[in-house]
C-alpha cells in the first residue's frame, strides 16, 4: 500500500467502519487527513467514528472542521447539531439548525423534529438562568421560521407548542 495514497487510507477507513473496527477506521480517516486537509468525507467520517463511540466534545470539534472544508453537506450539519446539544453548546445547535433549514431545498430533506424536540427539552428543562431565556429566544425564532416554511407537519408543530407552553 502507498503511504501517500489518500484514496487507499479513505477506502481502508470505510472498511473499518462497515466492520465496527473504530480503530481501523480512526487511524485510516486521519492518515487521510495528514495528508489532505480539505477531504470534507474524511472529516466527517472521525467525527461519525467518535459520535458511535459517544465522544460527543470530540466529535464536535472535528464537524467543526468539516464544515469548513464543506459547507453544503447537510449530513456534515445535522451531526454537528447533535454534538452540540449533546454538550450543551445549544448556540452552535441553533446554528446548525439554520444551516439545515437553508440547504433543505436543495436536497430535498426533511425538518429533523426529534432533533428539534432534543433541544427544546435539552434547554427549557436543563439549562438555567440568562442563557436558558437567551436560548429560548434564539430557539423560538428558529421554529418560527421552520413554521413559516413546513406548514403541514405535526410533529414539528407539537415541539413548537412545547417551546411556547413552557
Amino acid at each position: 500500500m502507498n503511504p501517500m495514497h489518500t484514496q487507499t487510507w479513505f477506502l481502508l477507513g470505510v472498511l473499518g467502519m462497515r466492520t465496527s473496527n473504530w480503530n481501523l477506521g480512526l487511524n485510516s480517516f486521519t492518515r487521510v487527513v495528514q495528508l489532505d486537509p480539505d477531504n470534507a468525507e474524511a472529516w466527517g467520517n472521525i467525527g461519525s467514528i467518535h459520535m458511535t463511540q459517544k465522544h460527543f466534545a470530540e466529535a464536535f470539534s472535528v464537524f467543526q472542521e468539516a464544515v469548513k472544508q464543506k459547507r453544503f453537506m447537510w449530513q456534515i450539519w445535522e451531526n454537528l447539531a447533535w454534538c452540540a446539544v449533546e454538550i450543551g453548546k445549544y448556540g452552535d445547535a441553533i446554528y446548525a439548525q439554520h444551516q439545515l433549514l437553508d440547504l433543505r431545498s436543495k436536497h430535498n430533506r426533511p425538518v429533523d423534529h426529534e432533533l428539534l424536540a432534543w433541544m427544546v427539552d435539552a434547554i427549557v428543562y436543563k439549562q438555567d438562568g440568562v442563557l436558558q431565556a437567551h436560548y429560548k429566544d434564539e430557539l423560538a425564532k428558529l421554529l418560527g421560521l421552520i413554521t413559516l416554511i413546513v406548514t403541514n407537519d405535526p410533529k414539528l408543530w407539537q415541539v413548537t407548542h412545547t417551546l411556547m407552553i413552557v
